[in-house]
């Protein structure tokens, strides 16, 4: 479990703190699962919160970090930093993480707060084929913000609108979220993993990240949540095929840039 050093508290530009001494008896996580959304943190979450060697926070997504800096966005809690260690109070020593999903795309200076507070923070990124990525969080999505509207009856602008979302291509930039995470972390602390690798061979992934996280791989721990749906969509309906090529076009490049640098299977 992390502590929490005087001088890094020093160091922090937004999160807010008002007693300042009460924080260095308290525990801050030691890694994220950052995400970026629909590509296995809720499984990994759930898989890795049986392990008795960790604790992982509840709720599963704080959004702490990621909006720190804008308290006007509809996830902004507040700025107090005892109110997010107060999610890793009182569970004893072993290893604290969170699964914010949308940490993964966080604002860069965002990145530096964090670490800045965790030197030795590590993270999991896990890597999913950017159009399937997308069609599963456009699915997610519209079943939330239009519950009785048939999937079908979705318009073409609507789709098109959230596929060109900032936000939503930016969760498909692999090769920037990569590049950007490993320039702040120290060597080692970045683990990139292959949502392909949940669905061919799920117990050995979560023992890889175990082995990450510094904790026992003994399968007894684990394997008992290995089977269940990695990312459950709530509506079952084909890919617009209308949109494919416009999408392949747009993430050539980083699908590329994955392929040389991972063993991603497409």
């Amino acid at each position: 479990m992390a502590t929490i050093q005087t001088n890094s508290l020093d160091r922090l530009r937004f999160a807010t703190i008002t007693d300042a001494q009460k924080l260095t008896t308290v525990t801050a996580p030691d890694f994220f699962l950052a995400g970026p959304q629909r590509t296995g943190s809720t499984w990994l979450y759930n898989v890795l919160r049986e392990h008795p060697e960790i604790y992982l926070s509840s709720p599963k997504e704080l959004y702490y970090w990621n909006v720190l800096d804008k308290p006007d966005h509809f996830q902004h809690e507040t700025t107090d930093l005892g109110w997010y260690l107060d999610h890793f109070r009182g569970a004893g020593d072993r290893v604290y993480g969170e699964a914010t999903a949308s940490y993964a795309t966080m604002d860069e200076w965002l990145v530096e707060e964090a670490i800045a507070l965790v030197p030795d923070l590590r993270v999991v990124i896990t890597v999913r084929h950017p159009i399937d990525r997308l069609w599963s969080h456009a699915k997610m999505e519209f079943a939330r913000i239009l519950p009785d509207v048939e999937f079908d009856d979705i318009s073409d602008l609507q789709l098109r609108e959230f596929g060109e979302s900032p936000y939503h291509q930016h969760c498909g930039a692999y090769s920037e979220i990569i590049q950007m995470w490993s320039r702040h972390l120290r060597p080692g602390n970045l683990y990139v993993g292959l949502f392909d690798d949940i669905s061919r061979r799920p117990l050995n992934f979560a023992l890889d990240v175990a082995r990450f996280l510094g904790v026992s791989d003994d399968p007894c721990h684990i394997e008992h949540r290995i089977e269940h749906n990695p990312n459950p969509t709530p509506r079952e309906t084909r890919f617009p095929e209308q949109f494919r090529p416009a999408l392949e076009d747009l993430y050539r490049d980083e699908i590329a840039w994955l392929r040389a640098h991972f063993n991603v299977p497409w």
